[in-house]
C-alpha cells in the first residue's frame, strides 16, 4: 500500500464486485469505509464483516442525500473513492428515472463532496461497456478501446456516458473504468423471474463480454494504486 494512501471510500460495497473488492482492500490493509444503503441484508452482512476486520467501517448512507455525503467525506477524508454503487441493466428499465438519480446524481454528490474536502482524492469509476451500444460484430468488426467514440442506445449507456463526463470534469485524478456483463455465482443466482423477463429489453443487436466479478474487483483495487 503507498504511504500516503491510506483511507478508501468504497461504495456498493456489498455488492457483486464491492464484496470482493473490498476483500482485497482489507487483505492490502487499507482502511475501508464500506457505504451501503441499509436494510436487513446489508445490516447482516456489516456485521459479520465487521467482526473480522478491525480497518473496515461500515457506513450506512443514501447517497442521493447530498448532505450525508459530505459528513462521510468530513468524518473520513478518504484517500481514495471506488465507486461502484448503481442500478444497472436491466433492472434500471423497470425505473429509469430513479436509475439517473442513482447512477447520475449520487456520482455528482460524490464528486462535489470530494472536491470540496480539499484532499483531491482519486476517483475510481465503473463505467460499463454500455457505453459504446450495439455492437454488431458484422458491422463493427473490430474491438474496442478509448479511442472508439461512445453510442449509447438505452437508459444506462447514457446515465454511464454523463457521470463519465461528470469525472472527468470534476478536476480530480481519476480512473475509468468501463467493464464489460460481470458474472459471478451470486451474480447468476439472482437472473430468474423478472430479471430474465428484463433482459429482453436489452439490445439485441450486439455481442456482450463477460468479466469474472474477481477480475474487476482486483481492476478497482490496483486502480486507487497507480500514480
Amino acid at each position: 500500500m503507498p504511504e500516503a494512501l491510506k483511507t478508501v471510500l468504497l461504495s456498493g460495497a456489498f455488492g457483486q464486485v464491492g464484496k470482493r473488492c473490498l476483500d482485497i482492500l482489507l487483505a492490502r490493509n487499507y482502511r475501508v469505509i464500506a457505504v451501503e444503503l441499509r436494510n436487513s441484508k446489508t445490516e447482516s452482512i456489516a456485521a459479520a464483516r465487521q467482526s473480522a476486520h478491525d480497518n473496515l467501517v461500515v457506513a450506512f448512507a443514501d447517497l442521493l442525500d447530498r448532505g450525508a455525503v459530505d459528513t462521510l467525506f468530513r468524518h473520513y477524508c478518504p484517500d481514495a473513492v471506488i465507486h461502484l454503487a448503481a442500478i444497472c441493466s436491466p433492472p434500471c428499465y423497470l425505473n429509469p428515472s430513479l436509475a439517473r438519480r442513482v447512477n447520475v446524481d449520487a456520482t455528482r454528490h460524490l464528486l462535489e463532496a470530494a472536491v470540496q474536502s480539499g484532499k483531491q482524492p482519486l476517483f475510481a469509476y465503473a463505467s460499463s461497456s454500455a457505453v459504446f451500444g450495439s455492437r454488431n460484430p458484422f458491422l463493427h468488426p473490430h474491438g474496442v478501446d478509448d479511442s472508439t467514440p461512445v453510442k449509447p442506445i438505452e437508459c444506462y449507456g447514457r446515465d454511464k456516458v454523463d457521470s463519465e463526463n461528470l469525472v472527468i470534469q470534476s478536476g480530480l485524478p481519476y480512473a475509468v473504468l468501463r467493464l464489460a456483463g460481470v458474472l459471478s455465482p451470486d451474480g447468476l443466482g439472482n437472473m430468474k423471474g423478472e430479471y430474465l423477463l428484463l433482459t429482453r429489453a436489452t439490445p439485441g443487436d450486439t455481442r456482450v463480454h463477460g468479466v469474472d466479478a474477481r477480475d474487476a474487483a482486483l481492476a478497482f483495487a490496483n486502480a486507487i494504486e497507480l500514480p
